[in-house]
C-alpha cells in the first residue's frame, strides 16, 4: 500500500506564488566611487495594520557577467536524459567548459545573521505607511575585481519570530536605467 496524490509539487508552488504579499519592499543601489561604498536605501510598506512584529532585513550583493576561466562539468560522463544537454551525448557534454560568464555571483552579505538585522522596522506597522531604511551598506575592498556597475542587491524581509520569508526585491544594476527591464 502507498498513498496517492492528485497534486504535483508545482501545484503547491503555484498556490504559494499566487498568494498576495502582505508587504512591499523596494530598494535602489547607489555607488560612491570616492568611498567605494554601495548604499541601498530601502522602503517597506504593509497592506494591513500589524502589531507585535519582529521583522528583519537581510541583503546580498550580487554581481553579473563575472568572467570564468573555465568550469568543470561533472555531468559530462554521466548518461542521463534528465541532465541533458550537460550529460554524455549532450550539446555541452565537455569535461571543461570555457568562455562563459557567471551570473548572480554572491559577493557579500549584510545582516547580523542570515535572517537579517532586527530593529530597523517598528513592531507596530500602520497600513500604507512607508518605512525607510538607510542602514544597508557594502564597502568594496580597494584591491577587488568586483565591478560596481555589474552589481545588484537583493533585499529580503524575514519574520524573525518564525524565520519565515516575507518578501524580497532585487535592485536594478547600479547605474542602469531604472525604467528598463531587468
Amino acid at each position: 500500500p502507498g498513498s496517492t496524490c492528485n497534486e504535483l509539487w508545482s501545484d503547491y508552488v503555484e498556490k504559494y506564488v499566487l498568494n498576495s504579499a502582505i508587504s512591499e519592499v523596494s530598494a535602489t543601489a547607489n555607488y560612491d566611487a570616492a568611498t567605494r561604498t554601495i548604499s541601498v536605501p530601502t522602503t517597506v510598506r504593509y497592506a494591513l495594520n500589524a502589531e507585535d512584529q519582529n521583522i528583519n532585513l537581510f541583503a546580498v550583493l550580487i554581481e553579473q557577467d563575472v568572467p570564468a576561466i573555465y568550469q568543470v562539468n561533472g555531468f559530462s560522463s554521466i548518461g542521463s536524459d534528465v541532465l541533458l544537454p550537460w550529460s554524455a551525448g549532450g550539446e555541452y557534454a565537455q569535461s571543461m567548459v570555457f568562455n562563459f560568464n557567471y551570473e548572480d555571483v554572491a559577493r557579500a552579505t549584510w545582516g547580523s545573521t542570515f535572517l537579517g538585522t532586527s530593529g530597523l522596522l517598528p513592531s507596530s506597522i500602520t497600513a500604507g505607511q512607508e518605512y525607510k531604511v538607510d542602514d544597508i551598506l557594502f564597502t568594496l575592498p580597494k584591491d577587488t575585481d568586483i565591478k560596481p556597475n555589474d552589481c545588484q542587491v537583493i533585499v529580503m524581509m524575514f519574520d524573525a519570530n518564525t524565520g519565515k520569508y516575507i518578501n524580497a526585491v532585487r535592485t536594478a544594476k547600479i547605474g542602469a536605467d531604472p525604467t528598463g527591464i531587468n
